[in-house]
């Protein structure tokens, strides 16, 4: 096995290792990368060892994930049409993610740190609180007087709850 960083010249040297003793397969093929995935028994059957395999040696750019993205979003907006509306990109997964967590009461600095972001208040800025997260809030909160008081009239009152939902 050879190891090493990204562009360092491991194929070239699998490449001169190999000839002409070993045959040498890459998977950057699709065709080939498919056969291995597929059916593992018929590509060792085509590719008989001792055989070279390379990896993979392209890295997926910010424009192929987009790509894909967008693709996959595509075909999702004919189950649900809203999401054809509008525009997907990948910065909305990690929005997504955050307030997924921040909806499951994970805490801020661990949400934070899971987006890759150095500073707290950045991730402050675009981790909404959904519409359940400011019910379960309104409903937990203790009156401000005594236990033995009433309720705050903004706790009994229906409207409240319709101010939420309308922000």
């Amino acid at each position: 096995m050879l190891t090493g960083a990204r562009q360092v010249g491991k194929t070239s040297c699998l490449q001169r290792l190999s000839a002409p003793y070993q045959p040498y397969v890459s998977l950057d093929n699709p065709l080939v990368r498919s056969l291995a995935r597929e059916d593992a028994a018929l590509f060792m059957r085509r590719f008989q060892p001792p055989v070279l395999i390379d990896e993979i040696q392209y890295a997926l750019t910010p424009f192929g994930v987009q790509y894909i993205l967008r693709k996959h979003a595509r075909t999702a907006a004919d189950s649900v049409p809203t999401l054809g509306a509008n525009r997907v990109y990948p910065h909305m997964l990690r929005h997504s993610a955050a307030s997924h967590f921040l909806h499951e009461d994970v805490d801020m600095v661990t949400i934070s740190r899971w987006v890759g972001h150095a500073n707290l208040a950045t991730t402050c800025i675009y981790a909404e609180v959904d519409l359940e997260s400011k019910r379960k809030a309104v409903q937990a909160a203790k009156p401000l007087l005594s236990p033995e008081a009433e309720c705050a009239q903004w706790r009994t009152q229906a409207d409240t709850f319709g101010w939420l939902e309308s922000r």
